[in-house]
């Protein structure tokens, strides 16, 4: 590894803004200023003294593509009607464990009882004598399901 790049070299901080302005990315300023100065400069480096200077934040560019709003129409167009939202709340409500005590003790497993099918949401703490997994069978593995779906819920909510 070379040595340590210095901000305070005559002209480091003008390039810098200059290549900024010019739009030149972190990473190719990285590549101009370590050629141009002593030093190894790093992308994290120049970012950070670009905030520190308070040097206008570009937006990130999409490398190929037009730039004619069709990104953003098509993520508008999904949206989903207000309709379909409250059944789906409604659906998931109506599957949700009010509590975790509710959970059947027939279906809770232990880690060993465990199979690809079982929900592995964990209840209680681990290492006490109460302490269990919630073992609905609709979660799966194999889907990258680990939970059922009102601890889904719970997780990602």
């Amino acid at each position: 590894m070379g040595t340590i790049f210095n901000w305070d070299q005559p002209g480091a901080i003008d390039r810098l803004k200059t290549l900024w302005a010019e739009g030149v990315s972190a990473s190719m300023i990285m590549s101009m200023m370590s050629k141009e100065f002593e030093g190894e400069v790093t992308r994290n480096s120049i970012i950070g003294k670009k905030h520190r200077l308070g040097l206008e934040s570009r937006a990130p560019t999409l490398v190929g593509r037009p730039n004619d709003g069709s990104l953003t129409k098509n993520i508008r167009q999904k949206k989903t009607p207000p309709a379909e939202v409250k059944r789906n709340i409604e659906r998931i409500e109506k599957k949700m464990v009010a509590k975790d005590s509710d959970i059947p003790v027939e279906q809770r497993k232990t880690i060993w009882e465990l199979q690809n099918c079982h929900c592995r949401f964990p209840v209680g703490d681990v290492g006490t004598e109460g302490f269990f997994f919630c073992g609905h069978p609709s979660a799966s593995l194999n889907e990258n399901r680990p939970y059922c779906e009102a601890h889904a819920l719970r997780v990602t909510t």
